[in-house]
């Protein structure tokens, strides 16, 4: 069931992120290459600096996927200290 309260904090942050992949997007395809944008999947997760926590690992986004954007976010958490995004990281990152 998808959380509409999460759904409607994050959703400005979506709409960033579209206009940021059609530019992206259009520049390398073309003005008007882009018919109809349609987002498939939104997820937020979190990696930790552990054996097969540490990145996203190579997957295959599906059938008719022109492209993905993956967003990182850092930077202390001051209502929580101590949360695990105050702890430095290093190594992970994306296979493509």
């Amino acid at each position: 069931v998808p959380c509409e309260e999460m759904r409607a904090a994050c959703l400005p942050l979506l709409e960033r992120c579209d206009e940021v992949f059609c530019k992206w997007y259009q520049k390398r395809h073309g003005a008007g290459s882009i018919k109809h944008l349609a987002r498939m999947q939104s997820f937020v997760t979190r990696y930790r600096p552990l054996p097969q926590e540490a990145g996203l690992l190579r997957h295959i986004d599906g059938a008719h996927v022109d492209g993905s954007m993956i967003l990182a976010l850092s930077g202390p958490d001051p209502s929580s200290p101590g949360s695990p995004i105050d702890i430095g990281f290093e190594g992970g990152g994306v296979t493509v």
